[in-house]
C-alpha cells in the first residue's frame, strides 16, 4: 500500500512540460526497482524553484513537489517510523524464535 505525503504550503503542483513529467515517471520507476532499503531522492526543476520527490521502500510512502525543509521533515519522521517497524518486526521474529 503506498501513502502520499502533500506538502501543506503548497497550494497547486507545478506546471510540468512533457520533458519534466518523463524525468519523474523514470525517477519513479528507478526508486521502485531500486533494491535498497534507502530512501530514494530526486529533485524537479520548475520555472520559479527546485523541489524534492521521495521514496521510502520500506513503507512505501512518497512525497512529490515538496521544499527542502518539508523533505527535511518528511526524512526525519520517515526515520522514526522505519525504527517503529523494525522493533515491530524483531518482536515477531523472537516471538515465533520462542515458539520453537
Amino acid at each position: 500500500m503506498t501513502t502520499c505525503y502533500w506538502p501543506i504550503h503548497t497550494p497547486h503542483l507545478p506546471q510540468q512540460g512533457l520533458g519534466t513529467w518523463i524525468s519523474n515517471a523514470w525517477q519513479a520507476v528507478l526508486a521502485q526497482l531500486n533494491c535498497s532499503t534507502e530512501p530514494r531522492v530526486w529533485s524537479t526543476h520548475t520555472a520559479k524553484e527546485l523541489l524534492w520527490n521521495a521514496y521510502d521502500p520500506i513503507t512505501g510512502e512518497t512525497i512529490h513537489f515538496a521544499t527542502e525543509n518539508e523533505l527535511r521533515t518528511w526524512l526525519e519522521d520517515l526515520h522514526y517510523r522505519d525504527q517503529a517497524i523494525a522493533r515491530q518486526q524483531q518482536e515477531k521474529i523472537r516471538i515465533y524464535w520462542n515458539k520453537y
